[in-house]
């Protein structure tokens, strides 16, 4: 499994330059969209089949858990070439 830093180098390598990681705060908007989720589950539910909302909020629970842990994230490369 590539490391975080293996992208930067893989873009060096490539000849990018300037290249930068930019963590794009994804735990923030996967708890934002589960809460407003399940605010609004009582008008989202019904335009679904029946268990799937429950599912999708219970894939929002276990994607946080992964977040949280370290096993997830979502990060924007940026480079320019040379």
């Amino acid at each position: 499994m590539a490391t975080r830093g293996d992208h930067l180098s893989m873009l060096r390598n490539a000849g990018y330059v300037d290249a930068i990681e930019i963590d794009v705060a994804f735990l923030d908007t996967a708890r934002a969209w589960s809460q407003e989720s399940a605010r609004l589950g009582a008008v989202l539910a019904p335009l679904e089949p029946p268990g799937a909302f429950e599912e999708r909020q219970a894939e929002r629970k276990r994607m946080i858990a992964a977040i949280e842990d370290g096993l997830l994230l979502r990060t924007l490369y940026s480079a320019r070439r040379r």
